[in-house]
């Protein structure tokens, strides 16, 4: 798709670990090379433990936009948020991701005519189904009333959640879902079971 609608010959992804599921998934396909290795820094904040810690290291500012993100959406319905990756439900919320990634690209000029061909949602599928374990693809799922506004695919490992794909309804962007969905609970889940965030 990038080589059908950007020209792009080579795509460099330098910071895939070695210890990830997408590490092996990209070892498998014969069109992938590795050429060098480096190290990926991380982010921690040492005095952060757990969800309080977090919280209380970033900005009073920060904190009252996450608070006030949270009772705007509130206002709206019941919040909900879900961590899902049962293979039938994951499989359902892809398209539902890649649907709504796509119109926001579009909206915003980005991603050609068709921003996630036929092979990329199918390529999610297969993580989603066969990528299980310690290593796996999670959706954080947001939801009002029971319906999604936001989700993020995500990689977990042993030791942290890789952010990859993060979109909302683009009808509740006043309330910015999305943000909520990220700053507070896909984080939040993480610290709260001891693994970091990226």
């Amino acid at each position: 798709m990038l080589q059908r609608t950007r020209c792009v010959d080579m795509l460099n992804l330098a910071h895939v670990r070695s210890d990830t599921a997408l590490y092996g998934l990209l070892t498998q396909d014969r069109r992938c090379r590795i050429r060098a290795r480096s190290l990926l820094r991380w982010v921690r904040w040492p005095h952060a433990t757990g969800w309080d810690g977090y919280l209380r290291s970033r900005s009073g500012t920060h904190r009252r936009k996450v608070g006030q993100m949270r009772r705007r959406l509130a206002d709206r319905g019941r919040i909900g948020f879900e961590v899902v990756d049962c293979a039938d439900s994951f499989a359902g919320l892809v398209d539902w991701i890649l649907l709504h990634k796509s119109a926001r690209m579009a909206s915003q000029g980005l991603g050609g005519e068709e921003p996630f061909p036929a092979y990329c949602r199918e390529f999610l599928r297969l993580a989603g189904r066969q990528i299980r374990g310690r290593s796996r693809f999670v959706v954080f799922l947001l939801s009002l009333d029971g319906a999604p506004v936001a989700a993020l695919i995500s990689c977990i490992d042993g030791k942290r959640v890789e952010a990859l794909i993060v979109t909302f309804d683009d009808r509740y962007a006043a309330v910015s879902p999305g943000q909520t969905l990220f700053a507070e609970s896909s984080i939040r889940w993480a610290l709260e079971r001891g693994l970091e965030f990226g």
